[in-house]
């Protein structure tokens, strides 16, 4: 769990949610959040939750990051997503001159942050091509075992990483042609938890946006296990 979600309730009725971040991701995944909301805005015909207020710092009086946000209907919008196309892996960013201006950053994965990794040098991106973020993420387990697992645990675990990466090559061959699509990686998540009030089929609702990030159309993914489907 990256965040803890409290719903607002004023005298009239109206809510609004407010998201207060844990500092596994410091500002990057608020930040992320934001802009991802902004582009989907911008360049998708489809309801998305205006933001009112948002700190990426824990200097503030709430001493957490936040975001304070309108609770709309909505229904998973996984399909829509993907009609956004990239040509490189990673996630959303304002670009720093404008919050109308973006780029491709690093990626902003709990698996790239979770049990102390967000203290390790990792290469989080972003990434060229499919090979090359599934190699950072084998790599990056290789540093964790390092730093955080026993003897015994290193020398079971990373010589079978080092085979993975001797395989990545043959599965997943470099690409110039890759198009990368806006996903929510941890696909094993329930979507309609955390800012939606109820399904509905007219409606399509951006949640746990600090988790997505452009994958390539054909990649399924939720570290470390990466399969490719047809």
């Amino acid at each position: 769990v990256a965040f803890i979600r409290y719903i607002l309730t004023m005298e009239n009725g109206t809510e609004y949610i407010r998201r207060v971040a844990f500092h596994e991701y410091p500002r990057w995944k608020t930040e992320s959040e934001v802009a991802v909301m902004k582009y989907v805005r911008l360049n998708m015909n489809i309801p998305v939750p205006k933001i009112y207020y948002w700190n990426s710092s824990i200097y503030n009086p709430v001493g957490a990051e936040y975001i304070l946000m309108e609770r709309l209907p909505g229904r998973r919008l996984c399909k829509s997503l993907k009609k956004l196309t990239f040509s490189r892996i990673g996630s959303i960013f304002f670009d720093g001159k404008s919050n109308d201006q973006f780029k491709i950053g690093q990626v902003v994965e709990i698996d790239f942050f979770v049990n102390g990794r967000a203290t390790l040098s990792m290469d989080r991106g972003p990434f060229n091509t499919t090979k090359e973020y599934v190699l950072a993420a084998i790599r990056n387990q290789i540093l964790y075992c390092h730093t955080f697992k026993s003897q015994d645990q290193q020398n079971r675990l990373i010589s079978m990483y080092e085979t993975l990466c001797k395989l990545v090559p043959k599965y997943f061959p470099d690409d110039e042609r890759n198009k990368f699509v806006l996903t929510h990686v941890w696909i094993t998540d329930n979507p309609m938890a955390n800012i939606t009030k109820e399904e509905s089929e007219e409606n399509l609702m951006l949640q746990k946006v600090h988790e997505c990030c452009t994958v390539t159309q054909n990649l399924s993914v939720n570290l470390i296990i990466w399969t490719k489907t047809k």
